[in-house]
């Protein structure tokens, strides 16, 4: 028995030094680095020293490793490596190391590009991968095929990382001192599994896509994330999801752009201007934000880039969670309203963004948001011209006012409601017939707004001129007033028709009317013997196309005229955008009764048989007009 013994022990420890010296043996020579580099189109490592003490276990120093599959380059250094390693799973593209120690850490990934890829716009500013000059890819060659091997991914259990100086994935790079602990499996843009991960820096930086960057004062994260799949990311996959994060930094606005542009695809939007203070502290349980979430972010000047307007100024961002509820309530102070090219709108005390949503991240959006704009003062009218159609004929000329206003968003269906109220004094308006100045108080009523189609519903919508004077072929009218309101009101710009509505005109005079009109219609000159008739009315039902309005019905009465017809205002060409009138028009100025037949620049007086010729041409005398 002892002989057996004996025999053992020492098959045991010649075992051992055989392994110690033989693996030891290849680490240290020359053939070490050849074995790990047979296929360096796949795989290479690279290192200043490994040994072994115990089997398996490896101790590295200037560790180097980097792998290639056809869509991805990946490489890992690391200062010095201490734990479990299982070289012989890189023929199958996997990296697995457990109960792993390491110091002086960094990991870059980068895609792999085809040439012609829209991205290679931006190959400065992916990572560089040692071992592969390039990230485009030679199609033509056999350098990684599909059948070499499927994909990449890297596994670690038991990790502990002193020290992680970069992490540089894509356009996104985190530089810094961290320490890290936990577990991951990842396999790049496809696969992430995160198994209690606790992150912890200080004093580091984050780009997301050059120069948008986040000065990390202070940052504890600890996540769990059960696998996800990164490639078709869905509101579910954030069900298992358990973090607590705590960070202070220094953050540029344009760090926001990636995430408008990339995540919630809002390529309209985007925020640039002065960094300013960042502080998070979140907790997330199973995918839902626990009450007493807290975001605040302030920034001394900022500029959001809208679809038609650039809002600028101070900027104060607070979210909270609350009763199931995130909140988010962004204030832009001394707000300044600019058109894209940079022209001035309006400055604002206050333009204010609010919004709430479910704290289940698992739950579809049900974004409920409010804009608001207090105080707004326009310095001059005519920065809102280019809000009046191309070929209207009127344009402001002068004036400046008060505007402010409100409107309400939802995500689930994508709607807007709310109200806009201008009052603007010295208002000054032109068209190509008269000039019209007063008071100018306008009221438009938002009752629906599809933010997927752009249809708007302003039905209830107001103007009013007051105290105004008009001035039109050498003659002057003071102390004039209109007051229209569009009730319904429908605009729906993906329809044939544009417009729908029907509007009800009241005014001092029936010249301001007409001046007005005759800046799109040439009017007949007949009409100048009833222009200065006070006490007018008129209503209107309106269909306005690309080229043409319509207008099956409209009465107008006033002291000395009462009328009422049905015409369709066509362009006259390509080059002028002025309509002429097709239609009727039954008229009556006290016992005189007339029809107006309208064809284009042909205007025909019909005194026959006005019932018979009203009947053909659409029109319906109503009770008060039908003598």
């Amino acid at each position: 028995m002892k002989k057996l013994l004996k025999v053992l022990a020492v098959m045991v420890i010649s075992l051992v030094v055989l392994y110690w010296g033989g693996v030891n043996a290849i680490l240290a020579s020359p053939l070490g680095p050849k074995l790990f580099n047979l296929r360096p189109e796949l795989v290479q490592i690279h290192y200043d020293r490994a040994w072994t003490l115990v089997p398996l276990q490896v101790e590295v120093e200037g560790f180097q490793l980097s792998m290639q599959d056809r869509l991805v380059q990946i490489s890992i250094t690391a200062d010095r490596v201490h734990g479990n390693l299982h070289p012989w799973t890189l023929k199958d593209g996997k990296f697995i190391a457990t109960q792993v120690e390491a110091s002086g850490v960094a990991m870059r990934v980068r895609p792999r590009l085809t040439k012609g890829d829209p991205l290679e716009a931006h190959l400065d500013e992916l990572p560089p991968i040692s071992g592969y000059e390039t990230a485009v890819r030679d199609v033509s060659s056999n350098e990684v095929q599909a059948e070499d091997i499927r994909f990449l991914s890297l596994e670690f259990k038991d990790l502990t990382v002193h020290h992680l100086r970069e992490l540089w994935i894509d356009r996104i790079r985190y530089t810094g001192d961290a320490e890290v602990t936990g577990g991951m499996l990842y396999e790049p843009f496809r696969r992430l599994r995160i198994d209690d991960g606790h992150f912890t820096d200080a004093h580091s930086k984050l780009v997301a896509v050059q120069p948008n960057q986040v000065d990390i004062k202070q940052v504890d994260m600890r996540v769990t994330l059960p696998q996800v799949n990164l490639g078709s990311m869905d509101f579910a996959s954030f069900r298992g999801l358990v973090a607590d994060i705590k960070l202070s930094a220094e953050a540029d606005p344009r760090f926001l752009n990636s995430y408008l542009t990339n995540v919630a695809g809002l390529s309209t939007l985007s925020a640039s201007g002065a960094p300013g203070p960042l502080e998070v502290d979140v907790q997330i349980d199973h995918g839902v934000v626990a009450d007493g979430a807290l975001l605040t972010y302030r920034t001394p000047r900022v500029a959001v880039r809208l679809p038609l307007v650039q809002v600028s100024g101070a900027a104060a961002v607070k979210g909270k969670a609350a009763k199931g509820r995130l909140a988010l309530d962004v204030e832009i102070s001394r707000a300044a309203l600019r058109q894209r090219d940079g022209a001035q709108l309006a400055m604002a005390d206050r333009f204010a963004f609010l919004a709430s949503s479910s704290a289940d991240l698992v739950l579809l959006p049900d974004v409920d948001a409010e804009l608001v704009l207090r105080g707004g003062f326009v310095k001059t009218l005519t920065s809102l011209n280019q809000f009046i159609p191309t070929g209207a004929g009127v344009r402001l000329a002068d004036g400046s006012g008060m505007l402010e206003g409100n409107l309400e968003l939802t995500a689930v269906p994508a709607r807007a409601r709310g109200n806009l109220d201008l009052v603007a004094n010295d208002v000054v308006v032109k068209n190509r017939a008269a000039t019209v100045s007063g008071r100018l108080l306008a009221h438009a009523e938002i009752r629906s707004l599809n933010l997927n189609t752009g249809a708007i519903d302003l039905s209830g919508s107001t103007i009013a001129i007051e105290a105004a004077t008009l001035q039109a072929e050498g003659r002057s009218w003071p102390r004039l007033w209109l007051r229209a309101v569009a009730d319904p009101c429908l605009l729906t710009p993906q329809s044939k028709v544009l417009w729908s509505a029907n509007v009800a005109v009241g005014s001092s005079n029936l010249q301001p009317l007409l001046a007005i009109v005759s800046a799109n219609v040439p009017l007949p000159k007949a009409l100048g013997m009833f222009t200065d008739s006070p006490n007018v009315k008129a209503e209107a039902t309106l269909m306005v196309r690309e080229d043409s309005v319509e207008l099956p019905r409209f009465t107008l009465t006033s002291q000395n005229l009462r009328a009422e017809g049905a015409m369709t205002l066509r362009e006259i060409d390509a080059d002028d955008k002025r309509l002429e009138p097709w239609g009727g028009v039954l008229a009556h100025a006290g016992v005189f009764s007339a029809g107006v037949q309208l064809e284009g620049p042909k205007v025909t007086l019909v005194l026959g048989d006005l019932q018979r010729w009203a009947a053909s041409r659409k029109i319906t005398p109503t009770a008060h007009l039908n003598r």
